[in-house]
């Protein structure tokens, strides 16, 4: 009995050093502006996605962020497809980043679209545009990378590490990552 007794406390111990140690080990602090965003999300574009006989096709998307939010926002053109009728229109989706750590990429989580037109006029096409629209472009959002830390030229070999926290600060995305080896300067 004692013996299981002392395991299980060595376990504890080392489990709560180790949770103190990741808590208050040195921090590493990225800022990518909305243009070093932008320059790695628009050549991924344009992209569409097919369902049966209907598709919806995103072209040019701007990045814009909110100072004070935890959420990216994006505004794009998408021409829908249904056969052989085509409309063109616009949105904006907002979501929150979510990072990967096996790949070093932030993608968009929990996406939202917040506006959503149309130019053309054709009433049965329009309802079935923006039924599955705004689904479809939010899926597209979430499986196509933001930015890849990867890429970054001083902190590329960071993508392994826990990411702490991402806030948008005076129009830059700022990323905080946990750097317990100090491996890397601050």
């Amino acid at each position: 009995m004692n013996r299981i007794l002392i395991i299980l406390s060595t376990i504890i111990a080392i489990t709560l050093a180790g949770w103190f140690f990741i808590q208050n080990s040195p921090e590493v602090k990225l800022s990518f502006t909305q243009d070093e965003v932008q320059a790695q999300l628009s050549p991924q574009f344009p992209v569409s996605k097919c369902l049966f006989n209907s598709c919806i096709e995103l072209h040019n998307p701007r990045i814009y962020l909110q100072s004070g939010s935890d959420l990216i926002g994006i505004e794009t053109e998408f021409i829908a497809k249904l056969g052989k009728r085509t409309m063109p229109g616009t949105m904006k989706l907002k979501g929150q980043p979510y990072y990967e750590k096996s790949s070093g990429k932030f993608y968009l989580q929990n996406v939202q679209v917040t506006e959503f037109t149309m130019t053309g006029n054709a009433p049965d096409f329009d309802e079935v545009v923006k039924v599955r629209g705004p689904k479809v472009a939010a899926a597209i959002f979430g499986a196509v990378p933001l930015y890849s830390v990867q890429s970054h030229p001083k902190y590329g070999d960071i993508a392994q590490y826990a990411l702490r926290s991402v806030t948008v600060v005076n129009g830059r995305i700022e990323v905080v990552f946990v750097n317990p080896l100090l491996l890397f300067g601050s």
